[in-house]
C-alpha cells in the first residue's frame, strides 16, 4: 500500500465526480427543450440523483467498516461510468432520470469512500487534510460548467457532453482496479448497537442538519444559477457559465486557505464564520439586478462555501474516530437528503412563483446552517 498514490487517486476520483455533477448547469435549458418538460419536472433529475445517493450512502459506510475500502471505491467509479454512459445515449426523459439516479449512487459511494480514506490516512490532521481533498473537487467543478457550455456552443447535443465525462471516469476506474488499498480502515468492529448510538447522538443530528442545508444551498446554486442568470438578468449562457466557473474557482482557493485555517482555528468556529459570510454574500447576490455585481457576489459566495463541507466531515470523524465509515455514511445520508429535497423544491417554487422566488429557498437554508453552526459551538 502506497499512501501517496492512494491519496492522489482519491483526489482524482472526487475530481471526476465533481466534473460529472456540474455539467448539468449549462445543459439544463437544452435538456428542458429536448424533453419539453416544466421546471418542476426538470427538478426530478436532481431528486432522483439524490434518491440514488441516499439509498446507497449508508450501505457504502457499512461495507467499508465490515469489509474493505477498495470495494466501495471501485463500485462508486464503476457506477459513475455507467450513469454517464446512459446519459450520453438518453433519448427519453425517463432514461435521463435513470442516468442521474446512477450518478447519485456513485456520488454516495465516492464521497463516503474518499472522505473515509483521507480521514484514516491522516488522523492527526483531519480538518486540513479533508479540506485539501475537497480542493480537488474544485478543478472538476471548475472545468464542468465551462466545458459543458463550450461543447454546447459548438453545436453538440447535451448527450455528447456526458460521453466525454464517461471517458475520464473510465480511466479513473482502471487505476482503482490496479491499486492496492488497506484491507480495513477500522480497529473496532462496528455493530448495530454502536451504529444506533451514533445515529441518536445530538452531535450527529446537528451535523446532519448542517450538511443537508449546506448541500441544498450549494447544489441549488450550481444547478439553477445559470438558468436564473439567463432569465432574470438576461445573461448569455457562456457569460453565466463563466461566473459559475469562478464560483467554483473561489471555492477551490478558499479550500486551500482552509487547509491552513483548519490548523489554527477550532473547527466549530471556522464553520460558523463561513456560514455567516455565506448568508451575507447570498443576500447581496440575490438583490443585485446587474449581471456584473451579481456575478461578483456569486464568486464571493463560493469563497464562503469553501471549507464548510470538509469541516463538517472533520467534526464527525473527530467525535467518532472508532467508526469512520459509519459516521461518514450517516453524514453523507444527510447530504443526499439535502440534495434530493432542496434543488427539486427550488423548481417547484419557481413553477408557482418565479425563478427568483425559488432561489429564496437557498437563503433560508443558509440561515438554518448558521443557526445550527452556532448550536454546535454551544454544544
Amino acid at each position: 500500500m502506497k499512501k501517496r498514490l492512494i491519496t492522489y487517486l482519491s483526489y482524482l476520483s472526487l475530481l471526476s465526480y465533481a466534473l460529472s455533477t456540474t455539467l448539468v448547469g449549462p445543459a439544463l435549458s437544452e435538456i428542458q427543450n429536448c424533453f419539453q418538460v416544466r421546471e418542476s419536472e426538470l427538478g426530478l433529475l436532481f431528486a432522483f440523483q439524490s434518491i440514488g445517493f441516499v439509498s446507497f450512502v449508508l450501505l457504502g459506510g457499512y461495507l467499508i467498516d465490515r469489509y474493505n475500502i477498495k470495494l466501495v471505491n471501485v463500485l462508486g467509479q464503476l457506477d459513475l461510468s455507467l450513469g454517464l454512459l446512459i446519459l450520453s445515449k438518453a433519448e427519453a426523459f425517463s432514461t435521463a432520470i435513470f442516468g442521474f439516479c446512477l450518478v447519485g449512487i456513485s456520488g454516495a459511494l465516492i464521497e463516503v469512500s474518499t472522505n473515509t480514506t483521507i480521514s484514516y490516512l491522516y488522523q492527526d490532521k483531519r480538518a486540513s487534510s479533508l479540506n485539501l481533498l475537497h480542493v480537488y473537487f474544485g478543478p472538476g467543478a471548475l472545468i464542468g460548467p465551462l466545458f459543458s457550455a463550450f461543447l454546447l456552443n459548438t453545436g453538440l447535443k447535451w448527450q455528447s457532453v456526458y460521453l466525454y465525462a464517461f471517458i475520464l471516469s473510465g480511466i479513473t476506474l482502471g487505476l482503482f482496479l490496479i491499486q492496492r488499498f488497506p484491507e480495513r480502515v477500522e480497529v473496532d468492529k462496528v455493530d448495530f448497537s454502536l451504529f444506533f448510538k451514533i445515529l441518536k447522538s445530538r452531535w450527529t443530528i446537528l451535523l446532519g442538519i448542517a450538511i443537508a442545508c449546506y448541500v441544498g444551498a450549494e447544489m441549488g446554486t450550481n444547478n439553477w444559477v445559470i438558468l436564473y442568470m439567463e432569465r432574470e438578468l438576461s445573461a448569455k449562457k457562456l457569460s453565466a457559465s463563466f461566473f459559475l466557473t469562478n464560483f467554483w474557482l473561489a471555492m477551490t482557493v478558499g479550500r486551500v486557505l482552509c487547509v491552513f485555517l483548519g490548523k489554527k482555528i477550532k473547527e466549530e468556529n471556522l464553520l460558523f464564520s463561513l456560514s455567516i459570510s455565506s448568508v451575507i454574500f447570498y443576500v447581496l447576490f440575490l438583490f443585485s439586478f446587474k449581471l456584473l455585481s451579481s456575478g461578483l457576489f456569486l464568486i464571493l459566495l463560493g469563497f464562503s462555501f469553501s471549507g464548510i463541507f470538509a469541516t463538517i466531515i472533520a467534526l464527525g470523524a473527530s467525535r467518532f474516530p472508532q467508526a469512520l465509515g459509519t459516521i461518514n455514511g450517516i453524514i453523507m445520508t444527510a447530504v443526499g437528503i439535502g440534495f434530493m429535497l432542496f434543488p427539486w423544491l427550488i423548481g417547484v417554487l419557481s413553477t408557482f412563483s418565479s425563478l427568483r422566488g425559488g432561489m429564496f429557498l437557498i437563503l433560508f437554508l443558509l440561515v438554518m446552517l448558521s443557526a445550527t453552526s452556532y448550536r454546535l459551538i454551544r454544544s
